[in-house]
């Protein structure tokens, strides 16, 4: 075997597809930076990594992990859970509590944690300081709302407004 086989080879065996959830929160990383107008080399700084570590959380090949998710997070003005906002896993991983707790009542749950969220949003959204607190609080009503959309399309329109 030629040594350019042998290295192609081990290239294709040792190439690993980035997790949905990753190349999410990476997309999510990439529009706060845009919204805050913050650039790669001003995040690497501030939470001490270099620029190309954060290009490949950006693109989802280099997983964020808690510690520097938090950091991000802090740098960003923003809530870890922001990053993880219009993600849905596929049906597939979705796993159910166990015990006693029926679908309905599970499915039931999600929904009102999704209300929940939209009215926090909304209060947010009127007591907004600013066209920076304006942004937030918009970016937390669009992420409760693709939740709600997710749980039950049928009562959501295509607007975002409650049918």
């Amino acid at each position: 075997m030629k040594l350019t086989e042998r290295v192609i080879e081990l290239v294709t065996v040792t190439a690993v597809a980035i997790n949905p959830i990753d190349k999410h929160v990476g997309a999510r990383l990439r529009s706060r930076l845009l919204l805050m107008g913050v650039d790669h080399a001003t995040l690497a700084e501030m939470i001490g990594v270099t620029i190309l570590e954060v290009q490949k959380h950006e693109s989802g090949e280099n997983r964020i992990n808690a510690e520097r998710l938090f950091d991000i997070a802090r740098v960003l003005d923003a809530p870890a859970s922001y990053f993880f906002e219009g993600y849905c896993p596929p049906r597939s991983n979705v796993t159910r509590p166990s015990g006693d707790v029926s679908e309905m009542k599970y499915e039931e749950s999600l929904a009102e944690r999704s209300v929940i969220n939209l009215r926090f949003a909304r209060a947010e959204l009127v007591t907004a300081d600013g066209a920076e607190g304006l942004f937030r609080a918009l970016a937390h009503i669009d992420g409760a709302l693709l939740e709600l959309m997710q749980l039950a399309p049928s009562c959501v329109s295509a607007t975002g407004a409650a049918a």
